[in-house]
């Protein structure tokens, strides 16, 4: 009884990473609403130009959603999410270290590309470890806790900004999921 008790406990501990990987793609994705102005003030750069760089995070989003279904299918949640997450990381650290306006949007779409797997691997990982009878309810909180991200993104960088400039805040936010990267590799089957 204690064996199928740690079992389904560790299930939901490995379920939660998948959860903060999907409030952290919010993060990432809502952050340039907040840093906008740095960037344009930074790149020298009008409100059009923004617009771009805005876009090519979802222009990346988009494009890979099909390829990362098929490498889902392929390889499962733990090596793909793995790659992708260090895209993620790659983009944000990329993008605090850009000194030019095209690399800074090279980085955004890495960025784009990494992100784009949390939603599809977290439902991976749910329809490989959970009854079919719990799959609404646990898509159901992991869409809660990213939107929570997605909700809450704006105000907490806006926050974030008060005590760090808009690149630190950045390289903070990579390392957050360079830490979450960690948690993938060593605790996602």
């Amino acid at each position: 009884m204690l064996h199928i008790l740690w079992f389904w406990k560790l299930i939901y501990v490995r379920y939660c990473r998948f959860a903060v990987f999907v409030f952290y793609k919010y993060i990432l994705e809502v952050s340039p609403n907040v840093i906008g102005k740095h960037i344009i003030e930074y790149y020298h750069i009008t409100a059009a130009d923004l617009g771009v760089f805005l876009s090519v995070y979802f222009y990346a989003y988009m494009l890979m959603q099909l390829p990362l279904g098929a490498l889902l299918d392929r390889f499962g949640p733990k090596r793909v999410m793995s790659a992708c997450l260090l895209f993620c990381v790659l983009g944000a650290f990329a993008l605090a270290h850009a000194h030019d306006f095209s690399y800074a949007l090279w980085a955004r779409f890495l960025t784009g590309l990494g992100a784009a797997v949390a939603v599809l691997g977290g439902l991976k990982f749910i329809t490989l470890c959970f009854d079919t009878r719990r799959l609404a309810l646990m898509t159901g909180a992991m869409m809660t806790v990213g939107m929570l991200g997605a909700a809450s993104g704006n105000d907490l960088v806006q926050r974030l900004l008060e005590f760090y400039p808009w690149r630190d805040l950045l390289v903070y936010l990579a390392l957050f999921g360079a830490g979450l990267l960690c948690l993938f590799v060593v605790c996602v089957r």
